[in-house]
């Protein structure tokens, strides 16, 4: 799975009983669930308290905050 992600650094993790409120911080870039990371890279599925889970087109995977 690692092979077929991109570079995921998590700078930021906000997480928050109001999912309006989570977003992240990857990259140096600002991220909500639902867009994409990078032009061609994995979907934000969700932000959970311990990382996030991508969508990266063959499955979820879950990048844990490091």
């Amino acid at each position: 799975v690692k092979k077929k992600l991109p570079r995921i650094v998590i700078l930021a993790h906000i997480y928050d009983e109001d999912p309006n409120k989570r977003f992240v911080f990857i990259n140096d870039r600002r991220y909500r669930v639902g867009e994409r990371i990078e032009r061609q890279g994995p979907v934000l599925k969700e932000i959970v308290p311990d990382g996030v889970i991508v969508d990266y087109g063959e499955g979820l995977a879950h990048i844990p905050i490091e």
